[in-house]
């Protein structure tokens, strides 16, 4: 019974560990994304 629950307790944290890379990855690809689509809109905004 220990080395089930030890199993799954390490299962559960490597799954905890991919979930957060993974939201790390998003965040930092929608922070890039933000940030070249907000320079061509200031571009235009003083041009008009």
């Amino acid at each position: 019974m220990e080395k089930t629950n030890r199993a799954v307790k390490l299962i559960a944290e490597e799954e905890n560990t991919q979930r957060q890379e993974k939201m790390a990855r998003l965040r930092k690809a929608r922070h890039e994304s933000e940030k070249s689509a907000a320079t061509p809109a200031d571009d235009t905004q003083k041009k008009t």
